[in-house]
């Protein structure tokens, strides 16, 4: 588990697509309140990963609402660590 916005609860998980033999490590935030909830999706922008957004994420729990942060291969913080030509290629 990870610090939480007061109330809410939030989970780290990795789950995996056996169709494309990778992983999507994701996020998850709930209301303390019983639901049910409204989703939000929440990506993060390129070089990212599923801790972005914390704010806004622990925020819209706060308000009520179920959100995933969802990392995506290929565009999150590992291509960062992989140069110039990495990140241009993925943007």
């Amino acid at each position: 588990m990870v610090a939480a916005a007061p109330g809410a609860s939030t989970f780290d998980d990795t789950w995996h697509d056996p169709k494309r033999q990778r992983d999507l490590p994701l996020r998850l935030r709930w209301p303390p309140e019983p639901g049910p909830w409204p989703v939000i999706l929440y990506s993060h922008g390129l070089g990212g990963s599923r801790g972005g957004g914390d704010a806004w994420g622990e925020a819209w729990a706060a308000a009520g609402c179920v959100v995933v942060h969802l990392q995506r291969a290929g565009s999150d913080a590992d291509v960062l660590r992989q140069g110039l030509r990495s990140l241009r290629a993925a943007a």
